[in-house]
């Protein structure tokens, strides 16, 4: 089992090391019967003599359940409580929710039809942004054209298909108004860091397939990133330990908590990754080498972020950068002291600037907007995020800017800002 593991996290660049071993092991034999094979040895073999078989068995392993308003009880009840949370907030003010394991997109587009039914009531203006993350390209690929069969709608009411779908022949599509509202894109969420200042994650169904330590992590991940008082919406059938220290029980039979404020309590997740790293994938490509010799957190740094970023002093001298950052990032030639605001896109550099001096005064986490810009001819879509991270061996306050790349080839480019726009 131990071999497989490390095969699939080699070849389909994710670690189930931290899944149940159960789970595992059920859709192993799925597979086994499919393929006539009657040993995990045997099929063991056949992993690594065929590449293709990586992703067969990385499907197998992510079957999704999901469907439009899984459980309508509980979702009336976050109905509720969304609307609570819609009431606090002023014209103007962001929405923000994540939806982790969004699997086909059914759940995503769910929420985001609850949102829009309850700011009609009010008639209030808000930014609604629904994130909405998968492992799975080939669910995210459905999830993005937003397409459904009729079978798919069978639980959704009568009047909520005819508002927010349109029927083109034997399918559905999801409208317009509602998919710009949803943005898909490829995370790991036990590798890759959270998205930040939330009002609700809904991550339903994704507990009963990983350890209890896992689970624990996940929740403090989840703490970090929403707001104080906001919603978590995890799954009816998951027996999930949620500390009271950190989550107060909205709803125990629907799963429906509040996010407690704990002060003076620093968070398991920081820029620098978990305080206990989650085990990573020990295959993947090594980054190149820097120069200079790399500090402890410069090394988590590296493992943690899939994304370019750079490491940059309190008056905005260029110290390192990791990954493609010639998008983003005019580099000078010699060995003078880059400049990074003046090096950066000219798209980018309106929106960085403010983050910038307002993480140098407060050592906040600031997370700018979703911005579209184009380098050599090829277009980027790209979220900066800012954030303290360390003092380096000579006591000098380092910051960190990622480039979180998102690629959203299906969703209307008119959701994606360009420039100042």
């Amino acid at each position: 089992m131990k071999r497989i593991l490390e095969i699939l996290a080699q070849r389909a660049g994710t670690d189930f090391s931290n899944y149940k071993a159960a789970t595992i092991e059920r859709r192993l034999k799925k597979r086994l019967r499919l393929l006539s094979m009657s040993t995990i040895d045997e099929y063991a073999e056949y992993l690594e003599n065929n590449p293709e078989e990586a992703e067969e068995m990385f499907k197998v392993i992510l079957i999704g359940v999901t469907r439009f308003f899984r459980d309508p009880e509980a979702f009336s009840l976050l109905e509720k409580y969304l609307d609570e949370i819609i009431n606090l907030k002023k014209n103007g003010d962001d929405l923000r929710v994540w939806v982790p394991a969004c699997s086909t997109g059914e759940e995503a587009f769910s929420i985001a039809i609850l949102i829009n039914k309850l700011l009609v009531n009010c008639k209030k203006q808000l930014r609604i942004q629904i994130f909405a993350s998968d492992i799975d390209e080939h669910a995210l690929h459905k999830a993005r054209k937003g397409v459904y069969t009729e079978a798919a709608l069978e639980f959704v009411p009568e009047d909520i298909r005819d508002e927010y779908f349109v029927k083109n022949g034997d399918t559905y599509e999801v409208t317009k108004d509602v998919r710009k509202t949803v943005l898909f894109s490829r995370h790991d969420l036990t590798q890759n860091p959270p998205l930040l200042r939330l009002d609700l994650v809904s991550c339903r169904n994704l507990f009963i397939y990983f350890t209890a330590a896992l689970q624990k992590q996940l929740l403090s991940l989840f703490h970090f990133a929403l707001n104080d008082r906001s919603l978590l919406f995890l799954g009816k059938s998951e027996t999930v330990n949620v500390k009271e220290n950190l989550f107060k029980p909205l709803n125990t039979d629907h799963k429906i908590f509040s996010k407690k404020e704990v002060k003076g309590q620093k968070p398991v997740f920081t820029f620098s990754g978990f305080k206990k790293p989650l085990k990573y994938n020990p295959y993947q490509k090594q980054l190149q080498t820097q120069k200079d010799a790399f500090t402890d957190v410069d090394k988590a740094l590296l493992r943690i972020f899939n994304h370019p970023y750079a490491i940059i002093t309190e008056t905005g001298t260029l110290r390192k950068i990791n990954g493609d950052i010639k998008p983003y990032l005019s580099l000078p030639q010699g060995d003078l002291k880059p400049d990074f605001l003046k090096m950066l896109h000219e798209d980018l550099r309106s929106e960085i600037h403010p983050l910038f001096l307002k993480v140098v005064r407060s050592g906040a986490i600031e997370t700018g907007r979703l911005r579209k810009i184009e380098y050599f001819g090829k277009e980027y879509r790209v979220k900066p995020v800012l954030a303290a991270t360390h003092v380096d061996q000579e006591g000098e306050d380092l910051f960190i800017a990622v480039f979180q790349e998102v690629y959203l080839d299906d969703i209307p480019v008119d959701n994606v800002p360009n420039g100042d726009d």
